[in-house]
Order: C-alpha cells, then sequence, then structure tokens
C-alpha cells in the first residue's frame, strides 16, 4: 500500500499497537514497514516517493 507520508503512517500504526515492523529504507530506495493481520499475513506501507 503507498501513503503519501510513510513516516506518519508508522507513527499512527505504532501508536494503535498494531504488530508491524520497524521503518526501514529498502534497497531500491523506498522507505516501508510491514503490518501482520492476525492470520500472520502482512501489507507493506510504503511512500510514493523517496525522501
Amino acid at each position: 500500500m503507498k501513503v503519501a507520508n510513510v513516516e506518519n503512517a508508522y507513527r499512527k500504526a505504532k501508536e494503535s499497537g498494531w504488530p508491524l515492523s520497524a521503518l526501514a529504507k529498502q534497497p531500491w530506495g523506498l522507505r516501508d514497514f510491514r503490518l501482520v493481520d492476525p492470520d500472520g499475513y502482512y501489507v507493506r506501507v510504503s511512500s510514493n516517493h523517496t525522501n
């Protein structure tokens, strides 16, 4: 899932207590994190642009 501001999305997800990975910069240049659902599947949340 792409968002305009991945840092803001990460902060909100962390505040909610939802299981998630650390915010990281990937080799392809985008910063992202993963949300984990109750069944163990994940959704990668990333920015639309590289900062």
